[in-house]
């Protein structure tokens, strides 16, 4: 672990969180060692989050309950450069969370003697397989898409309908701004908040078109899932903690409310206002939500937003286009540093799948 920290901590160019929230929000680190020397050095390492989660699958009634992984913090160290360490371990990982039934026969000794022999006792059995796992990739978009053992398999692959950026002119706060309307969402509220956000998750999975292949989704109810973003956020800013994270939209009908989740200062994402979650936001209540985001936004000096995953097509993202004086602009993120977000199934061998959406609060 402090070989990884030391690692990520000279790659990204900051302190690492303190350890007792870091530990609070993560499951464990993998790192890429000797078969003959288990405790010494690190060729390469990563995080992963293990998640709840779903998947719906073609054929299949109901949804199917299962684990769901995030990957972050890929580093070698600098002495092993180029030599494709990173790569071995990740296709290694990505081997393990796959179910037996997706792996071709040739592959399966490997899976059974390179992984279950690199664990410690009992530490293969804390990382079960998963229905499907997700990194946030600030190294372009196909990289790690070759990070697969399996011919003709890629592994995590970049979507860019789910990958589009989304920024816009913050405007200062309407004088007709009617804030009894909206009920702002604090760091505390996360918790309790989270089991709706994850009830209204799965009915939209239940109602997803799966004709094209299979999709699975992060429950946002896991431990840490949704607050990882906003207590992140105080390492690098502790000033924005009193900061609302969010705004639900009164409608009258609490289910059918508008929630949104945002961050008014996160810098490993960028210096504008992030819109990191958006649930039953429609047209008709758009206007007032650009509005409480003017509040926070201004409220906390920023001059613009910015929001990721939004279909470029969609109705939200035309309503956002015809707000007057906004200076919207949509285009796919960066190759470099834009948190390109790649996904993988685990489902049966030759099956494909995606994952639900591409929203900012999945970053890790």
């Amino acid at each position: 672990m402090a070989q990884h920290r030391e690692v990520a901590g000279a790659y990204w160019n900051h302190e690492l969180s303190p350890t007792e929230d870091f530990i609070k929000y993560y499951n464990r680190e993998k790192t890429l060692v000797r078969k003959d020397d288990i405790d010494g050095e690190g060729y390469a390492a990563c995080r992963t989050y293990r998640r709840t989660g779903w998947a719906k699958r073609p054929g299949h009634d109901g949804l199917k309950d299962g684990f769901v992984y995030g990957i972050s913090s890929v580093v070698t160290p600098p002495q092993h450069y180029r030599r494709g360490y990173a790569t071995y371990m990740l296709s290694l990982l990505h081997l393990h969370l796959q179910p037996p039934s997706s792996i071709p026969s040739s592959l399966l000794p490997l899976k059974q003697d390179e992984l279950v022999s690199g664990f410690k006792p009992g530490q293969a059995d804390e990382l079960p397989v998963a229905l499907g796992s997700w990194l946030t990739s600030d190294v372009g978009s196909t990289f790690y898409s070759k990070c697969s053992l399996q011919e003709g398999r890629k592994a995590w692959v970049v979507n860019d309908s789910q990958n589009s950026g989304l920024k816009w002119a913050i405007k200062p706060t309407a004088p007709d701004f009617d804030e009894d309307k909206v009920e702002w969402i604090y760091r505390p509220d996360i918790e309790s908040l989270s089991k709706e956000l994850s009830t209204r998750e799965k009915a939209r999975l239940a109602e997803a078109d799966v004709s094209k292949g299979a999709i699975w989704a992060e429950d946002p109810a896991s431990t840490g899932a949704l607050a990882f973003l906003p207590v992140k956020s105080t390492w690098y800013d502790p000033s924005c903690a009193p900061h609302p994270v969010g705004v639900r939209i009164k409608t009258g009908t609490p289910a059918e409310d508008p929630i949104v989740l945002f961050l008014t200062s996160f810098f490993p994402i960028g210096f504008e206002f992030l819109v990191t979650l958006i649930s039953k936001l429609t047209p008709e209540y758009f206007p007032l939500a650009l509005q409480a985001f003017d509040k926070a936004a201004s409220d906390a000096g920023r001059e613009r937003g910015f929001i990721w995953g939004l279909d470029p097509f969609s109705e939200i993202v035309e309503a956002w286009k015809n707000q007057p004086g906004r200076e919207v602009e949509v285009k796919k993120r960066a190759e470099a540093k834009g948190g390109l977000m790649g996904t993988v199934y685990y489902g049966e061998e030759g099956q494909e799948g995606r994952m639900l959406d591409g929203q900012m609060w999945h970053w890790l």
